[in-house]
């Protein structure tokens, strides 16, 4: 491809992002009252993921603007640069919100773009210039309202004296303190042509500051479908690799450049640690939402640095205050793992078992642990034949006996109406087994409060319905998703879950051979309220791990815990885990007094782990690093299921079905399963 066509697609982005930025103002997460004069078609909808995404994305370059402009409130003729600013409308926020302010804004930007936006904003009339007295045109230079915007047309790849003449002979000062913005602009540059245009402003500027926001992490799960999906479009991002984390990006600026002050964090950071509770709030109620592991995974892979080359004490204490800065941690020392592969004992004679999906649920068949019973989730049926081409994904509804010896299969013609995040266990009803589903939902506001049963048989009997169960009890639990359920005899155990605007906070128990309902904790015991968590059973107690809380209390230095539930007592108690950060959608086991923590979204964006907790000590004695998979089949080690399938001397198999998410505008991942994973899990001392 030609550089041209290549600076034409990368063009091509500003127009997909000015949609999504103006999807997301016109269901009022950010007012914003020029962006709809900026896009052909302003009624476009984006997901829900989307717009959350953009809202905190827009609401940082906002802050930073803002408390920028602020502290410098008593400097004259400050100066702001956007650098590919393309359709951006910061200006017009600014003027209108610091309209008393002295600032001087610059947009740079390619000549067609720039050329696009300026006919558009005369078409619009938002300038403030009155019959158009304060405008000046040329070829490459554009002045509106009388002086205080320009927008330049320039490929920044050309950086050097022709820019800084540009700048000069139209009334840039580079005495002047300068903000410089690049808000997804200079990373689709090559590493070595973004360094330069650093170097050129640290070379014109005494006092430049520099907001960067731009995608980090390209080598775990996320980022390679993030990195490949910036492949496809033929726009790579290729300056990631160069500098693909925080630590990277800071140590650029501070020994690469020479600053003198860098901050930085990633945008879930910039979110938990910037937005009050009401504002959290206010985001959670405006679209019906449940793309929690999406959201999150994607504020993780872009970070917002600010920095600055100023000597001046002020400046740099200035610096400081943009941002939060994000403790970046020591990575933790993992073991690697044994053995975790894609595992080909479940394909069927004409065809390979290929299980892609999420918010599934799953058990082991009670007439072979090495059979599963898998229901519902979201993603490609498993049971068509591949034809070469990727299948369209959906909600899956079907229910399907994962068995060996080529004997995968529907289990039931009957379809379940309540596909996702549902849990699944066996219990005995009449001497026959029958796996007992809890729960679900179809859409984030449509939850079900159901109990199905489904009677199974060890042969090919495909006759079996789903059977709704009719309950009492002194309690009606309201429907809910993201919950957990265990099976201990004839009870079921149900601990939080949400439902489409409340996070529960007890722990409900079913008594199968009466039908009935009693709680185990209610709303007065203090237990937290969790979706998402895990749930194991240990010495006739509930081990509740991980998990998260309602949107308010969003927090990234939150660190894991471990509430030990007493169903007979009606008690529980707490364990801080302090070697380990909050994880959530993640699965637990317990094996030989040890709790195993498989995967999981951790808000600290550490690696994909199994980690290991001597239960009589409740200190980590193991990490074992998953890995990210490769970009033909990321490892998503959240929203699967898992189940220990082997455990005999000392070594221990668990195998893993489903995961993945939706990974923003790069599109819905999952992961190739059945996995297996071996390991050697010998009795703690």
């Amino acid at each position: 491809m030609s550089k041209k066509g290549n600076d034409d697609l990368i063009q091509g982005t500003n127009d997909l992002s000015i949609l999504s930025k103006c999807s997301m103002v016109s269901l009022g997460y950010i007012e914003d009252l020029y962006i709809k004069n900026f896009v052909n078609k302003p009624d476009t909808k984006r997901s829900s993921l989307i717009n959350r995404v953009y809202q905190v994305r827009v609401r940082a370059v906002r802050s930073v603007l803002s408390k920028w402009l602020k502290a410098l409130e008593n400097v004259a003729d400050k100066q702001i640069v956007s650098l590919g600013a393309g359709f951006d409308t910061s200006y017009f926020y600014l003027r209108d919100l610091h309209d008393q302010s002295a600032f001087k804004y610059v947009e740079i930007d390619y000549p067609n773009l720039v050329k696009r936006k300026m006919a558009l904003s005369q078409v619009h009339k938002i300038f403030l210039d009155d019959n158009l007295d304060g405008e000046v045109d040329t070829p490459n230079v554009n002045i509106r309202d009388s002086g205080r915007y320009m927008a330049i047309g320039f490929n920044l790849k050309n950086v050097g004296e022709s820019l800084t003449s540009l700048l000069e002979s139209n009334g840039v000062d580079f005495t002047k303190p300068t903000m410089f913005l690049s808000e997804v602009s200079l990373v689709y540059m090559k590493p070595e042509l973004s360094d330069r245009v650093m170097k050129w402003i640290g070379e014109q500027f005494n006092d430049a500051f520099i907001c960067q926001l731009e995608q980090i992490e390209p080598d775990d799960e996320f980022g390679l479908v993030m990195m490949e999906h910036f492949e496809k479009v033929a726009c790579p991002i290729t300056s990631v690799y160069t500098y693909p984390n925080l630590r990277k990006q800071l140590a650029r600026y501070r020994d690469k450049c020479g600053h003198t002050s860098t901050q930085g964090c990633n945008l879930l950071t910039f979110y938990c640690e910037t937005y009050h509770p009401d504002e959290k709030c206010d985001v959670a109620d405006r679209e019906q939402f449940d793309e929690f592991e999406g959201w999150h995974r994607t504020c993780c892979h872009y970070s917002v640095i600010c920095t600055t080359n100023s000597s001046k004490q002020t400046y740099q204490h200035i610096c400081q205050s943009l941002i939060p800065s994000q403790h970046v941690k020591e990575e933790y020392e993992m073991e690697e793992v044994d053995s975790l592969m894609y595992t080909d004992e479940y394909n069927t004679e004409n065809f390979p078992l290929i299980i892609r999906s999420f918010g599934h649920t799953s058990v082991q068949s009670p007439f072979n642990p090495n059979e599963l019973l898998m229901v519902g989730g979201f993603g490609t049926s498993c049971l068509t034949p591949p034809s070469g081409k990727r299948a369209a994904h959906g909600r899956l509804s079907a229910t399907v006996r994962i068995a060996c010896n080529n004997r995968s299969k529907l289990v039931s013609n009957s379809q379940l109406s309540y596909p996702m995040y549902a849990t699944s266990c066996i219990t005995t009803i009449n001497n026959i087994p029958h796996i007992i589903v809890y729960g679900g939902r179809t859409s984030p506001h449509n939850s079900s409060s159901h109990i199905r049963i489904l009677p199974l048989h060890d042969d090919d009997d495909m006759t079996s319905s789903w059977q709704d169960v009719t309950t009492s009890g002194c309690c009606t639990p309201a429907g809910r998703c993201r919950h957990t359920a265990d099976m201990v005899g004839d009870r079921m155990y149900v601990v939080g879950g949400r439902d489409e605007s409340r996070v529960f906070n007890h722990v409900i128990c079913f008594h199968v051979p009466t039908t009935s309902w009693r709680y185990v904790l209610d709303e007065s015991a203090a237990f937290p309220a969790v979706h998402s968590h895990a749930s194991a059973w240990w010495r006739e107690r509930l081990l509740v791990s991980g998990g998260l809380g309602e949107e308010a209390d969003c927090n990234v230095e939150a660190p894991m815990s471990v509430f030990v539930v007493d169903p007979e007592r009606g008690q529980f108690e707490r364990h801080d885990i302090p070697q380990l950060d909050v994880r959530y959608s993640h699965t637990s086991h317990v094996i030989n007094n040890q709790l195993l923590l498989l995967g999981g979204v951790q808000l600290s964006h550490t690696p994909s782990d199994l980690s290991i907790i001597d239960l009589s000590t409740w200190q980590v004695v193991r990490r074992i690093r998953l890995g990210a998979g490769s970009v033909r089949n990321p490892l998503h080690m959240h929203g699967h299921t898992s189940h220990v399938t082997s455990h005999e001397e000392g070594r221990v198999v668990l195998t893993i079905v489903g995961g993945g998410s939706n990974c923003f505008s790069f599109g819905t991942s999952f992961t190739n399963t059945p996995l297996r994973l071996q390991l050697s899990l010998p009795s703690p001392c």
